[in-house]
């Protein structure tokens, strides 16, 4: 009789285990990675609604905003379509006016990390012209 007992086992090839560590490493990858916070800085307009009886408005044109959420949630705003929307008839000129939340629509995900300058000043001159809304894009 033989002493020794052959055994055949099957052992993937090096490619494979290569091809099948990589898929398993990227899935590992693009599901932690989905949830990790990113942050986004960019320039968004201030624009002015209900302007029409107030005048002429002199106001900073853009402000820098920093944007934090996650890839997917930040991946779904149009940046190009973002702007701060603040109505002319709460401004005074004495008083500066405070960026908030309130005036950039952004979904709750998204969580506005800075506005720089977060105070503008405002300066109102009569004008005859009679605009719909003054925007600065």
């Amino acid at each position: 009789m033989n002493k020794f007992k052959i055994r055949f086992m099957a052992t993937p090839s090096s490619l494979t285990l290569k091809i099948i560590s990589g898929c398993l490493a990227y899935s590992i990858w693009s599901l932690t990675s989905s949830f990790q916070p990113y942050s986004v800085s960019c320039m968004v307009p201030v624009c002015f609604y209900q302007d029409t009886e107030v005048g002429q408005i002199s106001a900073p044109e853009f402000v820098n905003v920093t944007l934090v959420g996650t890839r997917a949630h930040l991946a779904g705003i149009d940046f190009d379509a973002l702007a701060f929307h603040v109505d002319a008839h709460t401004i005074t000129t004495d008083m500066p006016i405070l960026l908030t939340r309130n005036h950039l629509f952004v979904p709750t995900q998204i969580q506005i990390k800075s506005i720089e300058p977060a105070y503008i000043s405002v300066n109102l001159s009569p004008t005859n012209s009679q605009d719909d809304a003054s925007c600065a894009y």
